[in-house]
């Protein structure tokens, strides 16, 4: 089945694209690793002077296989120039998307322009490494802003949303004070004795105490898991507000949020060159 863009669905294209990446990174290694050692164990000479002569075949195998290599090589460093429109036209449909669900959103609620922030992400890689990639983003004002999250399901709104598969709110606002006002030693009390190793295990929306210190600026936040043809979940949709929990998981808000999921389906999937730049 296709989409209306004549592309295959969201969820089967994110998936063919981390399946092919892992294998063909397990593949380039194995055939690196055999031909390097086939060629320097013929110029030592091991395991002795006579077993290279009879085996030239496998000399010649490497020399082929570590050119496909440095090609293979080439290509994968000169893919962003190649692919450049497809991810100039990606970039424009999510950004479109995004426009519109900030525009909605003014439209419906007593909040300003700079005040209204959208974003799109999308899941990517293997449980347990899958992480919700950010593939667009929109907000007119500097703040707030936190600089190149890692998210993963359960961490954050967006990622307590993923991992539930339904809508998520907070109020934020009033979430980050009472946490910063309990101080690091509660924060960080939430976590179990063998979770401390890992500062976003065990501890509320997975996030460490500096993590939660660059939230210090958002006020209302909701987030609606994004499901693909077939009904497969594949990221999710967010939009932070000056707003209610109220207003953020009423009719009207999930609307937008629902539209803006839609549009991201349809953007298909960034192309191989945008998320080897941007991951």
């Amino acid at each position: 089945m296709l989409t209306p863009y004549g592309r295959p669905p969201l969820d089967a294209q994110l998936l063919t694209i981390d399946n092919v990446a892992v294998l063909l990174a397990a593949f380039r290694a194995i055939v690196l690793a055999a031909s390097s050692a086939a060629i320097a164990a013929a110029q030592l000479n091991l395991p002795n002077k006579t077993y290279w002569p009879g085996r030239t075949y496998l000399l010649y195998a490497s020399l082929v296989a570590l050119a496909y290599l440095v090609i293979a090589e080439a290509v994968r460093v000169s893919l962003p120039s190649i692919q450049a429109r497809k991810v100039r036209e990606y970039e424009q449909n999510i950004r479109s998307a995004l426009n519109a669900g900030v525009k909605e959103v003014v439209n419906k609620f007593p909040v300003d322009w700079e005040d209204v922030g959208v974003h799109a992400f999308l899941a990517r890689g293997l449980p347990p490494f899958r992480r919700l990639v950010n593939v667009g983003g929109i907000r007119l004002s500097a703040k707030p802003s936190m600089t190149r999250p890692v998210w993963h399901p359960g961490k954050g709104v967006v990622g307590q949303a993923f991992r539930l598969q339904t809508p998520h709110a907070e109020n934020w606002e009033a979430y980050f004070q009472n946490a910063n006002s309990a101080g690091r030693s509660t924060w960080n009390h939430h976590a179990k004795w063998y979770q401390l190793p890992f500062p976003a295990w065990g501890r509320p929306f997975g996030l460490s105490w500096g993590e939660l210190q660059l939230t210090a600026d958002y006020k209302g936040i909701v987030a609606k898991p994004i499901f693909a043809s077939g009904g497969k979940l594949v990221g999710c949709v967010v939009v932070d507000a000056p707003l209610s929990v109220q207003d953020l998981t009423g009719a009207a808000m999930q609307d937008i949020l629902r539209d803006v999921a839609g549009a991201v389906v349809l953007a298909g999937v960034p192309p191989r060159a945008w998320l080897s730049y941007k991951i």
